[in-house]
């Protein structure tokens, strides 16, 4: 017998389940896996929402823009203080294009998931019936 100088610690883990998703499984429908993909690409969608960048940054640009209007106000600025001010325009360009960043992702994420639901409602006019219980609501608001 050996003498064993490893010692292991055991952990208990309880689990409980309210429901299993399943995104792929050899008894899946075409519109099964299509519906696996919208659900998916709607978590994508909220995930990106939820991180709620847009109204952070959108912040930070309006008070950039207050500081370099203050810097903009003073007529003689000095070395140090145009050194900062073309910091600080550097920045706010950077924030800008972060903004624009941020906004393209959620449309990419929104186009995708409304694409998939359009594959979805294709599949179900074709096959004459739906076996998902899946649906989505779309809304359209004007572009400001």
């Amino acid at each position: 017998m050996r003498n064993s100088t490893t010692h292991y610690k055991i952990y208990k883990i309880k689990m409980f389940l309210s429901k299993i998703i399943l995104l792929s499984h050899p008894v899946f429908s075409i519109e099964d896996f299509i519906c696996s993909e919208l659900k998916v690409a709607y978590s994508d969608y909220t995930k990106q929402i939820n991180l709620a960048r847009i109204p952070h940054l959108k912040e930070k640009i309006a008070t950039m823009a207050m500081q370099l209007d203050e810097y903009d106000s003073i007529k003689d600025l000095g070395d140090s203080k145009e050194s900062e001010k073309v910091n600080l325009k550097m920045q706010f360009d950077d924030t800008i294009n972060k903004l624009e960043d941020e906004k393209e992702k959620i449309n990419e994420k929104a186009n995708l998931l409304y694409n998939k639901w359009l594959e979805l409602k294709q599949i179900r006019i074709n096959q004459r019936y739906s076996s998902t219980n899946v649906t989505l609501k779309v809304m359209k608001f004007p572009v400001r």
